[in-house]
């Protein structure tokens, strides 16, 4: 299905690319992602905008007025379509009822208006206002997020108009699509009529960032025999209104890129007009052409031509990208936002190494600019501290952490060894052996310690502290491998459903979490354990993490875990013993 809007598209990430000095009159055009809509409700006992009065101030190319913010309506995802993906898959978008204030001015009705979109041109009359779109972070396992600093991406605020064809105008010809987004996997969809024009909008004098760029919505329905969509329950956005829980109900519409009343002829439009000199590459004739904003060009062709250093990155230093056919030094690889999900847990030796946990909560990472053998900085984005939340059943605590900075190394060339070992001598400073009796009758060397459970004496620690030894294995982690060291504050609160920004750490001490992309091994030394386990229980204790993908650092739910690994003391007495405990936080 290629379109024009699909043409305009292409020809602008070409441009980008390119950045060459002749550009066609009209356009190329700087377009949004598609969006797949769901129809949610707000979670029970989650916030809502109902009954805030939450009021916006919202300026488009028709009308300028105050709007109430009513309700939720759903949640937007950015959606492949036909197997072309979305640029920005981080940045969501949550929809709400809006009405016109009291006295403000009510829309003016417009005919008339001419959208092109990839599947065809449609003439529209719009009716009113209907809902507001915001951009949103968004986690479909629930945990909390920041919402997303509106000057960091691409995305636009969008009102949205209810709207018809216009009279006498041809209708819209009903369309089909595969479609995929974060819920649900490829499916084919029908889009049978139009909803809505939604309207790159100024809220609140955020401004606009492409003033070309709308969305038109249609009502999308699986074909038969597609699967339904599976029912998602607390899927946790966060915006610059609110955020709140969403349960599922149904997809609604499909929101395409759309240009809104184009002049007659533009980059895009499928016939060489203008300055133009192609609108595809059997347009182009010279040697080795193709054609890119609508102008003929060896840049693209695949090939090294002359006055080019490169066509792809990987004809670049490992630092640099392919801008432009030449090498560039690459942007900083930008934030990434590690919403902890249940493919993370925490994880006991004393439960035979089971997992008794999910974190939630989210940690945001930001990696700095690569040098030139691949590494970047690793640091907390600004926004600290962050928490995660770590509900344990048994015992009825949440166990609450708070990060306050974190730094460390990506290595995006690889070579580099990013294993760890947190060793910890469980047996007291001066003393000779660590002797188990189970019976009460101890050797009589008065330089061992005995003892029916650990090696410290009656009712205290060892007094050693851990040791962390990074690089431990003489192997390469690989690509994308990551050491991060965090410095953090624990507590501990009784039940369930404990918001741990709220919790009280000021009596806590600063501790130092080190996470790996690699293996991360407790090593407790002269353990003797509890009378209900064998003295050998914690020899080692290992989870592993997961690298990263360099290229795709930012978007969230990507590759990448980060692991880290605790030991656990007791005082003689328990029947415990010693042990050992690991986190893994992923967001996949």
């Amino acid at each position: 299905m290629q379109s024009i809007i699909r043409v305009a598209c292409a020809l602008l990430v070409w441009t980008l690319v390119t950045a060459l000095p002749v550009q066609a009159q009209n356009g190329p055009y700087d377009l949004p992602d598609n969006y797949l809509c769901y129809k949610s409700k707000v979670s029970k006992f989650s916030p809502s905008v109902k009954k805030t009065g939450l009021t916006t101030a919202l300026v488009d190319q028709f009308d300028n007025s105050d709007y109430g913010v009513l309700k939720e309506r759903g949640v937007c995802l950015p959606a492949n379509v036909d197997g072309v993906t979305a640029e920005d898959e981080v940045t969501h978008l949550t929809s709400y009822q809006i009405k016109t204030t009291k006295g403000a001015a009510k829309h003016n009705k417009q005919t008339g208006v001419v959208v092109v979109s990839e599947f065809g041109t449609v003439t529209l009359d719009t009716k009113k206002e209907d809902r507001l779109l915001v951009p949103a972070s968004l986690n479909p396992s629930g945990g909390a997020l920041p919402a997303p600093l509106f000057g960091l991406h691409g995305v636009d605020h969008y009102k949205c108009y209810k709207a018809k064809e216009t009279k006498g105008t041809p209708k819209f010809s009903t369309a089909a699509a595969a479609l995929s987004d974060q819920f649900e996997s490829s499916r084919n969809f029908e889009m049978k009529k139009v909803k809505a024009l939604c309207m790159a909008v100024v809220k609140d004098g955020d401004g606009v960032k492409s003033g070309d760029g709308h969305l038109l919505c249609l009502q999308a329905k699986p074909q038969k025999g597609e699967p339904k969509h599976t029912k998602r329950i607390f899927v946790y956005t966060n915006d610059s209104l609110i955020g709140h829980f969403h349960d599922t109900k149904k997809e609604e519409v499909l929101c395409v890129p759309a240009l809104v009343n184009p002049p007659a002829e533009f980059c895009g439009d499928g016939s060489v007009n203008q300055a133009e000199a192609c609108e595809a590459d059997v347009d182009c004739v010279g040697a080795g052409e193709v054609c890119v904003a609508c102008v003929c060009t060896q840049c693209g062709n695949g090939v090294i031509d002359g006055g080019e250093t490169c066509e792809t990155d990987g004809d670049c230093a490992i630092n640099e990208e392919c801008s432009g056919c030449n090498c560039a030094a690459r942007a900083a690889l930008g934030t990434r936002v590690l919403s902890l999900g249940p493919t993370g847990g925490m994880f006991s030796s004393l439960a035979g190494g089971a997992k008794f946990s999910t974190p939630t909560g989210s940690l945001t990472l930001e990696g700095g600019l690569m040098d030139g053998v691949g590494d970047v900085a690793l640091s907390l984005a600004a926004g600290a501290p962050y928490f995660s939340t770590i509900y344990v059943q048994p015992i009825d605590e949440t166990l609450c952490t708070e990060y306050s900075s974190c730094t460390g190394t990506l290595h995006c060339g690889g070579g580099v060894n990013v294993d760890i070992i947190v060793g910890l001598d469980s047996l007291a400073p001066g003393a000779g052996a660590c002797v188990q009796d189970g019976s009460g009758n101890c050797p009589g060397d008065p330089g061992d310690v005995c003892c029916s459970n650990a090696c410290e004496g009656v009712g205290v620690g060892s007094g050693n502290s851990e040791v962390v030894t990074t690089g431990v294995n003489g192997s390469d982690s690989g690509v994308g491998a990551a050491l991060f060291s965090c410095t953090a504050r624990v507590t501990t609160v009784l039940g369930q459903g404990v918001d741990c920004s709220a919790a009280d750490y000021s009596s806590e001490a600063v501790t130092t979490q080190v996470f790996t992309t690699g293996a991360a091994t407790t090593q407790i030394t002269n353990h003797c354990a509890g009378s209900a386990a064998p003295a050998d229980s914690v020899v080692a204790f290992a989870k592993s993490g997961e690298v990263f993908d360099c290229s795709n650092f930012n978007l969230e739910d990507h590759v990448g875990a980060l692991a880290t690994v605790q030991t656990a003391e007791e005082p003689s007495g328990l029947i415990t013993g010693d042990g050992a405990q690991a986190i893994v936080l992923d967001d996949d």
